[in-house]
């Protein structure tokens, strides 16, 4: 079984899975009631338990629930790229969800062929957030139980007479992670306020320059928004990522992407953390980074690299001003549309595996224990 040709198993070692079996188990003891409404979504962390070989499985990936339907997406832990998903709900409150192929988010390969991979049929308890059931292999010759439960939902607000909203994670165990789904908030309505004011002024600015007598030509559709989706999460580091989107006139959408990083050291100090903190003071890691980069968009054709137009990434690296974000098989560098590539191609990734730059990871870092 393969997934965007790529088979999970060889990435998960036996000391990723004894990490991270731990982490699901202290998320899922964690947590509190986190019922399931319908138009929600939430963010999942499930296991699939490997009996005859006594080991768990563990993924995590967002999820929306909606009427008879659920879409959403996750990837398993230890590996790269993510996996579609798509299923339904019964009347009995029965789901069944296919694994499909990768074409989201950040995908080492996202041209794999459409197909199945796998199906997991069980029950929703939509008060406790929790789906149980079985994994099974599309061909049928593997099956594992399995469990998903809900430690995150996200929020919505919204704000002014144009389109203006964020959205944001906020964590269901409030107790463990109650500095965190509290800064999370401030900032995101700090944004949302700041966008309002912003779209506001431009309006007034389009007034402004509008001749006296006439109808002002005003975009009847002036937007900002800023969603902000979960990379990996562990009770010791949130990745994340935000999409905000724009239209304040002009030929289409404009839309940037920007890494948010959180670490908890121990206790209940959560931080926001930059790139360099993951690295040793040697700044030699820099140039391997850079090289790795480019070398990477090459490959995947993103334009202005193979035509030479961007040739170097080490100053935007040393200033910390490529948007990254991290998970336990490497670091991904986001590149928003026209950076590196036409705006027809969409957001570009630059996936690094720790295993690339370990002789630079800090031990004692947010990514130490992946290179251990």
């Amino acid at each position: 079984m393969k997934y965007a040709q790529h088979t999970i198993f060889p990435y998960l070692q036996a000391s990723v899975l004894l990490v991270f079996l731990s982490i699901v188990q202290s998320v899922v003891s964690a947590q509190e009631t986190a019922p399931i409404k319908d138009s929600s979504m939430v963010y999942i962390v499930g296991e699939l338990q490997d009996l005859t070989k006594s080991r768990s499985i563990t993924l995590q990936g967002w999820m929306t629930f909606h009427g008879a339907s659920i879409y959403g997406q996750y990837h398993y832990d230890g590996n790269i790229g993510v996996i579609r998903l798509e299923g339904s709900i019964g009347a009995d409150n029965s789901v069944n969800i296919e694994e499909k192929s990768s074409s989201g988010e950040f995908n080492e390969n996202p041209n794999v062929k459409e197909k199945t991979y796998a199906v997991i049929s069980g029950k929703l308890n939509r008060e406790k957030g929790i789906i149980t059931g079985t994994w099974t292999s599309a061909d049928g010759k593997t099956s594992y139980p399995c469990r998903l439960s809900t430690i995150a939902i996200f929020h919505e607000m919204k704000s002014g007479k144009f389109d203006v909203s964020v959205r944001y994670p906020l964590f269901c165990a409030e107790e463990q992670y109650a500095a965190l789904n509290a800064s999370l908030k401030k900032y995101m309505a700090h944004t949302l306020g700041n966008n309002a004011n912003m779209l506001n002024e431009i309006e007034k600015e389009m007034l402004k320059n509008t001749p006296q007598g006439t109808k002002p030509d005003l975009p009847h559709d002036l937007t900002k928004t800023d969603e902000l989706n979960i990379h990996h999460f562990s009770p010791r580091f949130l990745s994340a990522y935000h999409v905000e989107s724009s239209f304040t006139g002009g030929a289409h959408f404009n839309y940037y992407y920007f890494g948010e990083t959180w670490w908890n050291a121990g206790g209940k100090a959560w931080r926001k953390i930059a790139m360099n903190e993951l690295f040793t003071a040697d700044t030699a890691y820099i140039q391997r980074l850079n090289a790795l980069i480019v070398a990477k968009l090459t490959q995947q054709g993103s334009q202005f690299v193979v035509d030479g137009t961007i040739t170097d990434f080490t100053n935007l690296l040393r200033k910390g001003r490529l948007a990254w974000v991290m998970r336990p098989a490497g670091i991904t560098f986001i590149f928003a549309p026209l950076s590196v590539a036409t705006f027809a191609d969409g957001e570009t990734a630059a996936f690094i595996p720790w295993k690339a730059i370990k002789q630079y990871v800090r031990k004692d870092g947010p990514a130490g224990e992946f290179v251990r």
